[in-house]
């Protein structure tokens, strides 16, 4: 079998392979409770892939939680449905840990402005 043709049935399983996997992780994610052991176990390979793989960022940055100020978890498509009516931006605070993000200046003013900030460990 030439080098190409070999190369190139490897792309494609990598690519059903892709698809597969993020078909059955969005299934996991509309269990909120099994998602969330998921997400603790990997929730950092998510954020890796949401920067890495931008042929399918959409898909997986639908399925990243970040934690807001109100200490719980969600999407950002929640935390979009639920902003308020004329608000046009949010924050997004990336820090070492919660902690580190609540000691923030800017969290103050962007709580003041926003119905809450996001906020996500860095990698």
């Amino acid at each position: 079998m030439p080098l190409s043709l070999a190369a190139s049935i490897l792309c494609v399983i990598k690519q059903n392979l892709v698809k597969k996997c993020l078909e059955m992780f969005a299934e996991i994610a509309e269990k909120q409770h099994g998602y969330k052991m998921f997400y603790e176990q990997f929730g950092e390979c998510l954020k890796l892939s949401a920067h890495e793989d931008a042929k399918n960022r959409t898909k997986v940055a639908e399925l990243l939680r970040l934690h807001t100020t109100d200490d719980e978890q969600i999407s950002l498509k929640r935390y979009v449905d639920r902003m308020d009516e004329g608000q046009n931006e949010n924050f997004y605070i990336t820090s070492d840990s919660i902690a580190a993000a609540s000691t923030c200046p800017f969290l103050e003013t962007a709580q003041e402005r926003l119905a809450g900030a996001v906020h996500d460990r860095s990698i």
